[in-house]
């Protein structure tokens, strides 16, 4: 516009223009840039959105603030999922039982090490004492020959189970808390079945020690035990290994310790083994049942737990308003579950039930009710909270064998093969379980529910049965029926020699658990939990 021939050239005393307007040249590269700009825009954040869909299943985000993810099927942002914080405890390796088992898995011969199980008196056979018989008695590598019963009145009773052979070793196995982790009843016990032993002619080679209650203080009787078999030949098995855990007020929430440094062969002749509760038999029998009536009712020749139609969306099996010791974690537990009642996902309402079952005053052992059962299976969550001051219940690997997607708060000493996300779901808040329980249930994300829940539950039938437990302890590793979930897995029990004569009742007689119909109240829990 300055060339002085110009057609539009200023002049000298023309006001100098504020705006002049773009050719039309200049307009079109305009808006090609700014179309440009858009749709790189646009393509990076549908590249975000992608990488957040394909990561669903993990829990790593870098942020400390929730992020919304996309359903794997497309669509709008469902629920923010959050952190999840779960430690990672240097100590908590060196209690597996795979590195320093009782018997070597070379020691064994062709034929099956033999146990000779000490518990307390006959007239309350503990819970622990019926599924490690019982673990026993399904093994494949392990006989029961013989079973010791201190009486109340510290008289003891042998039931003879099976032959013995004198060529194989005897392994001793001691119900600590069957005994109330009295040092003076142990060594008295493990005394008289050694002197027994020794009137047969019976080799007695190893000694393990079994403590299902929830502490973590070793029972301080490792003098006796050495004195009684040596230090070397003796071994100590723990279903609590955490210390430190404590209901914080100030963040209401609990605060999850450390797992306490194993004192290892200061102890014993090694390391104390991690042991904790497999699921119960019992309620493995009943999830059968109730699959093979739903086999029927819908015509199928072959249906898995996790196939089962399911009417509840979340379930937490506690009482509302309970004010008892140690449940105050439960408790917040509760109010969450509870808050969630017809809460909005996707184009329905949630179902949630907050409810108890068993007596109020005395909680039965041993006993669970087809109701209890039913309630489960027809849950597609199941929420499980340890108590304030300890670790693991029976509850958890129990809604895992239903075939349910099972929450859990974080639990420091986790059973082995057990991770967030792949087969079971971890919660460290109110706020993440609320956040977890609407992205689970959210219908657009049932599919990715159905896996995680199927998983767990092969997991829990494949690794966590009474027999797994006990072989772990034994020989470092399960050894029968590994990852057979989808047939009859349970191996029948060793057929008892008919020459044997039971100085007392059956103990598996007296380990029947009552089942009750489905209109009975539902089950009880262990006072363990």
């Amino acid at each position: 516009r300055h060339h002085p021939y110009h057609p539009h050239r200023r002049r000298p005393d023309e006001s100098r223009r504020l705006f002049c307007f773009p050719t039309k040249k200049t307009h079109f590269i305009f808006l090609i840039s700014v179309i440009i700009y858009l749709s790189i825009s646009h393509l990076r954040s549908q590249n975000v959105h992608f990488l957040l869909a394909d990561r669903t299943n993990l829990m790593a985000v870098q942020s400390d603030a929730p992020r919304t993810f996309l359903s794997t099927t497309g669509g709008a942002p469902v629920v923010p999922l959050p952190t999840v914080v779960i430690p990672h405890d240097v100590n908590f390796e060196s209690y597996s039982p795979h590195h320093d088992p009782i018997l070597l898995l070379s020691e064994p011969t062709s034929k099956p090490a033999q146990v000779h199980f000490l518990t307390g008196s006959t007239a309350s056979i503990s819970t622990q004492a019926r599924f490690l018989i019982e673990g026993i008695e399904r093994s494949q590598h392990l006989k029961l020959v013989h079973i010791s019963f201190l009486e109340q009145d510290g008289s003891v009773k042998v039931l003879e189970v099976n032959g013995v052979d004198t060529k194989v070793p005897i392994l001793w196995m001691v119900d600590v808390l069957g005994l109330g982790h009295d040092c003076h009843d142990i060594e008295a016990l493990i005394r008289h079945a050694k002197d027994f032993d020794r009137k047969q002619k019976k080799r007695s080679s190893r000694l393990l020690l079994i403590d299902y209650s929830g502490s973590s203080e070793v029972v301080p009787c490792s003098r006796q035990m050495d004195d009684l078999v040596g230090k070397k030949y003796w071994r100590m098995a723990q279903r609590g290994i955490t210390h430190g855990r404590y209901w914080n007020p100030e963040r209401n929430w609990v605060e999850v310790g450390a797992v306490r440094p194993n004192p290892g062969t200061k102890l014993s002749g090694g390391n104390v083994l991690h042991s904790p509760f497999p699921v119960r038999e019992i309620v493995v029998m009943e999830v059968d049942k109730f699959v093979e009536k739903q086999k029927i009712l819908r015509g199928r020749d072959k249906l898995r737990p996790v196939d089962v139609t399911r009417g509840t969306d979340v379930i937490l099996f506690w009482r509302k308003g309970d004010s008892s010791h140690y449940g105050s974690l439960r408790r917040e537990v509760a109010s969450v579950v509870t808050s969630l009642q017809s809460a909005e996902v996707g184009d329905r309402k949630l179902r949630t039930l907050v409810r108890f079952f068993g007596e109020l005053d005395t909680l039965e052992q041993n006993v669970v009710y087809a109701k209890y059962v039913e309630e489960m299976m027809g849950t597609k969550a199941i929420v499980v909270a340890q108590r304030d001051e300890w670790e693991d219940h029976y509850r958890l690997m129990e809604s895992l064998a239903t075939g349910a997607l099972v929450f859990t708060d974080v639990v420091v000493g986790v059973p082995e093969g057990l991770i967030h996300q792949k087969n079971i779901i971890v919660y460290d808040s109110a706020e993440s379980l609320r956040q977890l329980l609407l992205y689970y249930l959210h219908p657009q994300n049932d599919r990715e529910r159905i896996s995680i829940a199927k998983k767990g539950w092969e997991l829990v039938m494949g690794h966590h049965r009474c027999w797994h437990r006990v072989e772990e302890l034994v020989f470092g590793t399960a050894l029968t029926t590994v990852d057979e979930v989808y047939d009859t897995t349970t191996p029948p029990r060793r057929e008892r020699s008919k020459t044997s004569k039971p100085i007392t009742r059956d103990p598996m007689e007296l380990a029947e658990v009552s089942i009750a119909e489905a209109e009975s109240p539902v089950s009880t829990e262990p006072s363990e939990e």
